[in-house]
């Protein structure tokens, strides 16, 4: 007897703003070696271009490099936050700064990773736990807002 075991890949859509055709080409072929997960990836060279790409698609993470042609710093993380606050953010540099990594963080970013040490199963790992972080906050959001609406209402 032969048994038919169907792989239900996930494809996990990611929305990456990085300026640096060298870098962003690093992190298609990282993840491309993922075996467990399909990823389909767009990319944009600068934030302006990321944002309006973000208006009309739907994606499930961001990567957005620090430092683009017309942004940089917190800044950034603070654009896509602002419009986009249940969608996770990867914060990528080539420079650590524990300050702005943990500014970053109380931006809005799931994560800040250094670009010198990215591989294919930290990133994978990563966007796992940042998509599941993000949408336990979202439900703890709503959560919160019906809680609210009903004590509200008490007289």
């Amino acid at each position: 007897m032969t048994k038919e075991i169907k792989s239900e890949r996930q494809n996990i859509k990611i929305v990456l703003i990085e300026d640096s055709t060298s870098d962003a080409r690093i992190i298609y072929e990282l993840l491309e070696d993922n075996k467990s997960v399909d990823y389909t990836i767009k990319w944009h060279t600068t934030l302006a271009a990321g944002l309006d790409h973000l208006k009309t698609s739907e994606c499930d993470i961001i990567f957005s490099d620090m430092h683009l042609p017309d942004a940089a710093g917190l800044h950034i993380v603070e654009m896509i936050y602002h419009s986009h606050p249940n969608i996770p953010i990867i914060a990528l540099s080539r420079i650590y700064d524990k300050d702005t990594e943990w500014q970053s963080k109380n931006l809005g970013a799931q994560d800040f990773l250094l670009k010198d040490g990215l591989d294919g199963i930290l990133l994978t790992k990563v966007i796992k736990y940042a998509i599941d972080r993000c949408r336990r906050e979202y439900e703890l959001r709503k959560s919160r807002e019906s809680l609210q609406k009903i004590v509200w209402r008490i007289p």
